[in-house]
């Protein structure tokens, strides 16, 4: 399946993404300055922050489909999710949601992989299904990196956007499935830097849990051992609840700062959470 995929990748022209539409958007905003909304519980200031940093740009993620942003993300393949969905499952029909809701952004971008069909179970793709074929819909691909080398650059979209590795402590916290760290929060930087901002400043990457959620935006289901988790996976740090994954994320992005400096970016991060406790760079 891995070649497949590279192969496709190799030939321009026949790409699943739709990367001659997102350098469409290269530059669009110029020296500006950047709101990332996410999804953890300083999300909920949005509008605060909003009126305070007053943005050239907002992009936001996953559930925040009610704010009125410029750029939408979703990173993940829903298509697993949109199986158990049809066959009745609660807490994957509040995943698939976030293509059901009326969504407010200018432009939304969604990870290619949602339009490849399961041909094995006969059921056509989460992006048939739902009719995500509007104009303002950007199919894009995601790329992990265990090293970041100087030919990578945040003002160039290449081969996708970036995220960070793969999660070390899988094998010993017993987790079955393979992930990357860093995710859908990483996915929107590197859209604010094709963009061209020069100043970024993100809200709701809090990275821990409060009252035992992570997410603001109501309907999401909660963090819990599945599939991808296992209870060992939830741990405490510096008196937060968190997860050892996004520990590891965290230190992902302490070593991110080069590439930052290098496109002339100015990060801030406002979410007083497990980055501001772990001291990384880009906390205010």
């Amino acid at each position: 399946m891995y070649w497949m995929r590279a192969l496709m990748f190799e030939d321009s022209i026949n790409r699943p993404d739709e990367p001659n539409v997102i350098r469409r958007h290269k530059g669009k905003f110029d020296g500006a300055t950047a709101l990332i909304i996410l999804g953890g519980p300083s999300g909920r200031d949005w509008k605060e922050a909003w009126d305070t940093i007053n943005p050239d740009v907002v992009i936001t993620c996953n559930g925040a489909t009610s704010i009125p942003a410029d750029y939408w993300v979703i990173g993940e393949n829903l298509n697993r999710a949109f199986v158990y969905a049809m066959k009745g499952n609660e807490r994957d029909q509040k995943y698939i949601r976030v293509f059901q809701e009326e969504n407010q952004a200018k432009f939304r971008l969604i990870n290619w992989q949602n339009w490849m069909p399961n041909t094995r179970r006969g059921m056509q793709s989460v992006g048939s299904y739902f009719g995500l074929h509007d104009q303002n819909i950007i199919r894009f691909n995601r790329v992990g990196y265990d090293q970041i080398d100087d030919s990578f650059s945040l003002r160039e979209y290449g081969m996708g956007l970036f995220f960070g590795w793969r999660f070390k402590k899988r094998k010993e916290l017993g987790c079955r499935t393979d992930w990357r760290v860093g995710t859908v929060a990483i996915h929107c930087l590197h859209l604010a830097g094709i963009l061209g901002c020069a100043e970024v400043h993100t809200i709701g990457l809090d990275l821990c849990f409060e009252k035992g959620k992570h997410h603001w935006w109501k309907g999401y289901p909660k963090y819990e051992p599945d599939s991808f988790r296992t209870e060992k996976v939830f741990t405490t740090y510096e008196g937060l609840e968190t997860q050892h994954d996004w520990i590891e994320g965290a230190e992902f992005i302490a070593g991110i700062e080069p590439i930052f400096k290098k496109a002339g970016m100015d990060w801030k991060d406002h979410s007083n959470g497990l980055l501001s406790k772990m001291g990384i760079w880009c906390a205010a």
